[in-house]
């Protein structure tokens, strides 16, 4: 309602798996024409950019989920000066998870992903893995689309195998490649006391039922 040519507020779902990822495509085309013109011809893009994960590997299931880390998730689109402003909404986005196996989409404004940081969660056959990428940016770009595809392995680090590539999508522009090697963290579900004993301690409530408590006895030091 409040829109104007040059200040047209756009905002993707955090849960696009519920709604799927095509009600977040916004559009947008920038022409003149002339005074009394009577068919004027619209050349709409998209506004903003899609990414894809395909998942592989033995610990790939069908129902995993798959969620994009820390994303930037508003936008304001000029249509005057035909750009797009990323704005300061932060949130993790949750893929919509397509017919075809294994593959997952999203719609999010330009942003880059810092080599190094977060990219992504999976949770897979009752694990969650953590995908960074370690040797560059990623970079979402307007009107374009960047596809990741994650192999799960067995169970050692090694196993996990992440590539960037730019492929299999029609009517996007093709991203920026990136190339390199990726990490894909598993996250255990009981973190290793070691020296942290003295702060983990300080996290359960002692007197509770939860679903891990500590037993006193007259051998524990």
């Amino acid at each position: 309602e409040s829109a104007t040519s040059t200040a047209i507020a756009a905002e993707v779902s955090a849960d696009q798996e519920t709604g799927g990822y095509l009600a977040n495509d916004y559009l947008m085309a920038n022409l003149a024409a002339e005074a009394g013109q009577a068919n004027v011809d619209l050349q709409f893009t998209h506004a903003l950019s899609l990414v894809e994960v395909t998942l592989s590997g033995p610990n790939a299931a069908e129902d995993a989920v798959v969620t994009l880390s820390n994303m930037t998730t508003d936008a304001t689109i000029n249509l005057e000066a035909d750009d797009v402003t990323p704005g300061e909404k932060k949130a993790n986005v949750t893929m919509d998870k397509l017919a075809a196996s294994m593959k997952y989409r999203a719609i999010v404004p330009e942003q880059t992903i810092a080599q190094g940081t977060a990219l992504m969660t999976i949770v897979s056959k009752g694990r969650t893995y953590k995908v960074s990428y370690k040797t560059s940016d990623v970079k979402f770009e307007r009107g374009k689309y960047i596809s990741l595809n994650v192999e799960l392995g067995s169970s050692s680090a090694e196993d996990y195998i992440v590539t960037i590539t730019s492929q299999g999508i029609t009517d996007w522009g093709e991203g920026t490649p990136v190339t390199g090697d990726a990490t894909v963290d598993e996250i255990p579900l009981i973190l290793p006391l070691g020296d942290e004993l003295t702060e983990v301690i300080k996290t359960f409530d002692l007197t509770s039922d939860a679903w891990a408590k500590f037993l006193n006895s007259t051998n524990y030091n």
